[in-house]
């Protein structure tokens, strides 16, 4: 009997897994396609045909099928085409794996960062394998160069940066000063945004006769990391009250201490070695296939191939409930709706059918909950409990005297035995 009910629960649990998953991922799939509008038809590709690069995605990134499909999603929002939105689910799933954030940070810094250096033409994936290149190569984690592009990248690249030279700026904030991605970010923000400002580009150009260069060949201002490298240049052998006098008008009072460490430690030469700055830009500029050489091996490790098992056993429920449980289970949905509607009607209707109805059950419900029925059940109730404390009482009663009988007995053998 245990192995026919355990047998019988197994048979339960598998039905509902079945039925939950294809009605999870039709939902999925369906919130994507309504966004997507008509990029899969653009694409010649169908939704049952982008559902399975979904799973393909969620096996190669070590990620489940839900968070792969709301990141599909985040994309799908942004009008990206199909090929496009699973190329940047990828690469940002990537992120998240390598770098342990949640999803929804990793597609936000990545779309930011390509948003703000689109004209570049660079790619995701391109921004993904520099990210881990020098998170591998520098004191900075991955955390902390997504929220300093979140919070920096439009400026930097309003203020003439590439995407290389804003990851080594940030990059090299974050080892000198280990302040953080998301205050590093704010603060090179202020920096550049006031570097570029008009009076603090007229006091560059007059400072000691024009000895900072701020423009190139034909008058156009060069990056801002580069006035502040040429800047830090001009005034390292001034008293240190003066050069933070100028830092600080400069970048303003509240970024005196980035302004500093940027164009002093770390953009000078040291010892006639590369900067710091130099040598995490030259690992930026020089990035190859670093993240997706990093996710193929945590894809060996153990916990990601179960992870691969658990989303190829969604995908089999999948299958699996859309030949033999989703148009069954659909109809018969369907037939509830219709049923649960048609008695709606009645008890709401004003034809003679739905009136004599309506008349049956008032005089039902009337007749049920009568002070009269009340009564009785109150009666019965007490009855009960009647009968439950005359019960209680009897078997206290011989539970008590079981108990005496038990020592009149222990007396006599103990008499019996003093006897003997």
């Amino acid at each position: 009997f245990g192995t026919a009910v355990g047998v019988i629960e197994g048979m339960r649990r598998s039905f509902l897994a079945l039925v939950k998953t294809t009605a999870d991922v039709e939902k999925a799939m369906t919130q994507i396609a309504v966004v997507a509008g008509d990029n899969f038809s653009k694409a010649g590709i169908s939704i049952e045909q982008f559902g399975k690069q979904i799973f393909q995605t969620a096996k190669l990134t070590g990620q489940s099928f839900e968070t792969t499909s709301k990141a599909a999603l985040e994309f799908s929002r942004q009008g990206l085409g199909v090929q496009e939105t699973l190329k940047r689910t990828r690469d940002a799933l990537i992120l998240s794996r390598i770098s342990g954030v949640e999803y929804k940070t990793a597609v936000d810094g990545l779309t930011s960062t390509l948003n703000a250096f689109k004209q570049s033409g660079i790619d995701s994936t391109t921004v993904i394998n520099k990210l881990v290149a020098v998170d591998n190569a520098a004191a900075v984690s991955l955390v902390d160069l997504i929220e300093g592009l979140q919070r920096s990248a439009s400026v930097a690249q309003l203020t003439g940066q590439n995407i290389d030279q804003t990851i080594a700026s940030i990059a090299t904030l974050q080892e000198i000063t280990a302040r953080g991605g998301s205050q590093i970010g704010n603060s090179l923000k202020s920096i550049f945004t006031r570097l570029y400002d008009e009076d603090s580009i007229k006091f560059l150009e007059t400072f000691q006769g024009g000895v900072i260069k701020v423009r190139d060949e034909v008058g156009n201002l060069i990056p801002a990391i580069e006035i502040m490298r040429n800047l830090g240049n001009a005034i390292k052998d001034l008293p240190k009250d003066q050069q933070i006098n100028i830092f600080k008008d400069i970048s303003g009072l509240y970024q005196v201490n980035a302004a500093a460490a940027l164009a002093g430690q770390g953009l000078q030469e040291l010892n006639k070695q590369r900067s710091i700055y130099d040598k995490i830009l030259g690992t930026s500029e020089g990035a190859k296939d670093n993240a997706l050489a990093a996710n193929a091996t945590l894809a060996e490790i153990l916990s990601a191939k179960f992870n691969t098992l658990g989303v190829q056993l969604e995908e089999i429920l999948n299958s699996a409930g859309k030949i033999g449980v989703k148009n069954p289970l659909s109809s018969l949905l369907d037939s509830l709706i219709d049923t649960g509607d048609f008695l709606q009607s009645i008890l709401e209707g004003t034809d003679l059918f739905s009136q004599s109805i309506q008349k049956i059950g008032s005089f039902l419900g009337g007749s049920l909950f009568s002070p009269a029925v009340f009564g009785a059940i109150a009666i019965a109730i007490g009855k009960i409990g009647v009968n439950f404390a005359t019960f209680a009482i009897n078997a206290g009663k011989t539970f008590l005297g079981l108990n005496a009988a038990g020592q009149e007995q222990a007396a006599i053998q103990k008499s019996i035995a003093a006897y003997i």
